[in-house]
C-alpha cells in the first residue's frame, strides 16, 4: 500500500513537472503574439470602416452608413428621415464651395459644414478625407463612354439593386431582416413624388421597392436632368451626367411650389398647398425649357439683360421687373428663370429661348410670395 501512494506521488509531482514547463515554454508565445498585435494596431488607418457600403460603378460611393472613427470630426447636427447621405472623398485643390456646387448646384457650404461638425474648413478639410454630404441634388457625376445608352446609364444607377441600397440609406436600414417592422413606415421614391409605404405583414423591402419600381420613368428623370430631348442625337462620349438624387423632392417643401406646364403654357402657385395663382406664361419654343425639379436660388429686381447690356427698369429689357432664377444644371440662377417680359403680347405661347415670362404685374406679385429654396416643378 506505501508503495502504491509512494507511485502516486510520484505521478503527481511528475504531472506537476510537465505542467510548469508547458506554461514557461508558452511565455515567449504569448509576449510575441503580444508585441505582433499592438504592430498591427498601430498600422490600422485612421478610420476604420464599420460598415461596408455597396460601391456604385461611378465616380462617387453612395453608403447607408458614414465611416466612423474616434479620430474622424464629430458631426454635430442630426440626420433627418427620409434623407440620401453620400460621401465623398475631398480631392487636390477641392473646396467646400466647389464640393457644394458639384451636389447642390448652389452655395450650400454652411450645410455641409454643420453636418461634418467642422468650424475651420481651412485647417480642418484635407486631401483623402471623407465628407457627408446630406441630402444631395446629384449622387453623381457620370461620364458617357462608347457603347453607353441612356438605357444601359439609367440601368447602372436605378437598377432594383441599387435602388435597394438607397432605400436602406434613406431609411435607416442596415439590416432589411430585422430592421423592418409590420406598421412602420418606408419612403420609397415613386413618379413624381416620395410616397411613405406602410409595412404590410411579411412584406420585404424587395418587395415594397417592386411595387414603386419604375426604370423607364428614373430614365426620363436622367434626362430630363440633363436637357436630353433625343437620346440618339444629345447623348454623346465624354459628356457629363448629373444623376439625380429621387429622394430630394421630398426634402423640399411641396406646400409651396410653382408648378409649370409648358403644353398649356400655365403657371401655377401653391401656398399652404392651395392653389393661389394660376396665369397664363410663354414658355420655351422648340421645347427649349428645361423640364424637371428645380428651386429658385436667386431673387433680383429690375434685373439687367446681360446680352445687350440693356440697364434694369429700362422699357426695351425683355425680362421685365422681377427675375427668379432657379438651379438648371449648375446655372447658378444666371441662365434659367421666371422673369417679366416687355411684350406681354407673347404671353400663352412658347415664344421664348428656354425662359418662362409672366406679365409684370403678377411676377412682381410673385417675386414678393416666394422665397429662396422655392420648389419649381415644370412639366
Amino acid at each position: 500500500m506505501e508503495q502504491g501512494q509512494q507511485e502516486t506521488r510520484k505521478q503527481k509531482y511528475q504531472k506537476l513537472k510537465i505542467s510548469r514547463k508547458v506554461k514557461l515554454s508558452l511565455k515567449p508565445v504569448i509576449v510575441i503574439t503580444l508585441v505582433l498585435g499592438m504592430c498591427l494596431f498601430a498600422l490600422l488607418p485612421d478610420t476604420i470602416t464599420l460598415h461596408k457600403p455597396k460601391l456604385l460603378q461611378s465616380e462617387q460611393v453612395v453608403a447607408a452608413e458614414s465611416y466612423q472613427s474616434t479620430k474622424q470630426i464629430q458631426r454635430t447636427s442630426t440626420r433627418s428621415y427620409g434623407e440620401m447621405v453620400i460621401l465623398h472623398k475631398v480631392s487636390k485643390g477641392e473646396t467646400i464651395f466647389s464640393i457644394s456646387k458639384r451636389y447642390y448646384n448652389s452655395n450650400h457650404t454652411d450645410k455641409i459644414l454643420s453636418y461634418n461638425g467642422i468650424t475651420k474648413p481651412e485647417e480642418q478639410v484635407k486631401q483623402g478625407m471623407i465628407l457627408s454630404i446630406p441630402n444631395p441634388e446629384f449622387l453623381a457625376i457620370h461620364n458617357v463612354k462608347k457603347g453607353e445608352t441612356l438605357f444601359s446609364i439609367s440601368n447602372l444607377y436605378f437598377s432594383r439593386t441599387n435602388l435597394m441600397e438607397y432605400m436602406k440609406n434613406a431609411n435607416k436600414i442596415k439590416d432589411p431582416t430585422t430592421d423592418i417592422k409590420v406598421g412602420m413606415k418606408i419612403s420609397i421614391p415613386a413618379r413624381d413624388q416620395v410616397v411613405l409605404h406602410t409595412v404590410k405583414e411579411k412584406e420585404t423591402l424587395y418587395g415594397m421597392m417592386s411595387t414603386y419600381y419604375e426604370l423607364s420613368y428614373y430614365q426620363k428623370r436622367l434626362a430630363d436632368f440633363n436637357d436630353i430631348h433625343n437620346p440618339s442625337t444629345d447623348l454623346k462620349v465624354g459628356m457629363e451626367l448629373k444623376v439625380p438624387n429621387l429622394y430630394h423632392i421630398q426634402m423640399l417643401d411641396k406646400n409651396e411650389r410653382i408648378e409649370i406646364d409648358t403644353t398649356t403654357n400655365l403657371l401655377t402657385y401653391y401656398k399652404n398647398n392651395k392653389e393661389v395663382l394660376k396665369t397664363k406664361v410663354a414658355t420655351g419654343k422648340n421645347n427649349l425649357t428645361p423640364k424637371g425639379t428645380f428651386e429658385v436660388v436667386l431673387k433680383l429686381k429690375n434685373p439687367t439683360y446681360t446680352p445687350k447690356k440693356i440697364p434694369g427698369g429700362a422699357a426695351e429689357n425683355p425680362l421685365g421687373t422681377r427675375w427668379l432664377g432657379l438651379n438648371v444644371n449648375g446655372t447658378e440662377g444666371r441662365t434659367y428663370g421666371i422673369h417679366g417680359t416687355n411684350n406681354p403680347s407673347s404671353i400663352g405661347s412658347n415664344a421664348s429661348i428656354g425662359c418662362i415670362r409672366v406679365e409684370n404685374k403678377k411676377v412682381e406679385w410673385l417675386f414678393d410670395q416666394v422665397s429662396e429654396g422655392t420648389l419649381v416643378i415644370i412639366k
